[in-house]
């Protein structure tokens, strides 16, 4: 991991102390502290702590290990997902026999009571660890006839990672959620020689030969017609999955396109995005900036605009443009970038909110289709029609 375990953080996000205990029964350790909903959040915190750094070594070990691995793999959207793979496996919504306030309550229970769950849950962590993804257009397929493509695809992954002399085993895992199909591609990497140094004679071996693993990640959302790709390889590796899965799957393959936006609908300052909403919890928007180019493009002006939650829409340009004496000549300007933060319910927790920033360029949009609300952030941008697709790159 790339941080060391914190013991006391971990329980400072745990609420279902019952499932500490829990956990330490199945290593044969049985804690003693007195939690109820009266107890300081400071002191429940400090009373598990101690209560394991109490055990003797062997189980304290055993137990942090479990804990270290558990946290690893925890985050918002695994506790999320981890509540739609237990609806999915069991028919039923997720109503847990003790009550689970946090994402980390969560995860945790997953892991006691549902391990097949969490173990899935470890599979798709590193999917939401990161946004950065190549994305690109793909065709929507049915789910029958995309798992039908599977094994020819696995194949033809085990060619790619064999290319070069690079004699390598090539394993393929695969999960459908939720409308999206997630695939991992593991296998040895090419030679390299390395130094070591012995430990015990602090020699240095200059010819050390080790072998990198490498992965490659791929998560295609056919109601989008988007696949995105992330990996330890290089770009051009990454191109050839990506032309091998729109080949295999999809029935297509690469060829050079660019996301298009249309940025015209942003100038007419009394533009609000809410008649655009469609079926999202979408509350509101507000736009935080925006750089115009004027003069043939040659010169660039960016405005930072006034963060207030008595904003919505354009209204924060609109005024400033006003006070800078710009919102006659506002037309006139091309719009280079617009950010803008969108405001939805939070569908799982009603009393909270979920606010994505977006940055929108003719050719670029900051929003990973992956993650629910920045889909909805998208939908709202097609519905309003600055959104306008895929589009083949011109040669000048």
């Amino acid at each position: 991991m790339a941080q060391s375990f914190s013991l006391k953080k971990y329980f400072s996000k745990i609420f279902a102390h019952q499932l500490i205990s829990e956990l330490a029964d199945t290593h044969g350790a049985q804690l003693f502290f007195e939690i109820n909903n009266q107890t300081p959040r400071k002191l429940a915190v400090q009373l598990m702590e101690d209560s394991i750094k109490s055990l003797d070594t062997e189980k304290r070990l055993d137990i942090l290990k479990d804990l270290s691995y558990i946290s690893s793999i925890t985050s918002a959207h695994t506790a999320s997902l981890g509540k739609k793979l237990f609806k999915e496996e069991t028919g039923k919504d997720f109503e847990p026999e003790i009550e689970c306030n946090s994402d980390y309550d969560v995860v945790l229970y997953l892991y006691l009571r549902h391990n097949d769950i969490a173990e899935k849950l470890a599979f798709l962590f590193p999917f939401y660890s990161s946004k950065s993804y190549i994305s690109y257009e793909a065709k929507k397929v049915e789910k029958v006839a995309m798992e039908s493509k599977l094994t020819e695809l696995s194949r033809e992954f085990t060619r790619i990672a064999n290319k070069d002399d690079n004699a390598t085993e090539q394993e393929m895992e695969n999960l459908f959620l939720n409308d999206i199909l997630y695939i991992e591609s593991k296998f040895q990497g090419s030679y390299n020689i390395q130094d070591k140094i012995d430990n015990k004679t602090g020699e240095i071996d200059k010819k050390h030969v080790i072998r990198k693993i490498e992965n490659v990640r791929i998560a295609y959302i056919p109601n989008e017609e988007v696949i995105l790709l992330a990996g330890n390889v290089s770009k051009q590796q990454k191109m050839i999955f990506l032309d091998t899965f729109l080949r295999i799957v999809c029935n297509g393959g690469y060829e050079e396109k660019v996301e298009s936006f249309n940025m015209d609908p942003l100038k007419n300052l009394s533009f609000d995005f809410i008649p655009f909403n469609k079926g999202t919890p979408f509350i509101k928007t507000s736009v935080k900036s925006v750089t115009l180019s004027y003069a043939e493009g040659k010169k660039k002006l960016r405005i930072a605009l006034p963060a207030s939650i008595e904003y919505s829409g354009l209204q924060a340009l609109k005024e400033t443009l006003d006070e800078l004496g710009l919102a006659e000549r506002f037309n006139s300007f091309d719009i280079v970038n617009m950010t803008f933060g969108f405001m939805f319910q939070n569908k799982e927790k009603q009393d909270k909110s979920v606010n994505v920033s977006c940055s929108i360029s003719p050719n670029r949009a900051t929003l990973c289709p992956l993650f629910e609300y920045e889909r909805y952030t998208k939908s709202i941008l097609k519905n309003a029609g600055i959104y306008e697709g895929w589009k083949v790159v011109e040669n000048s």
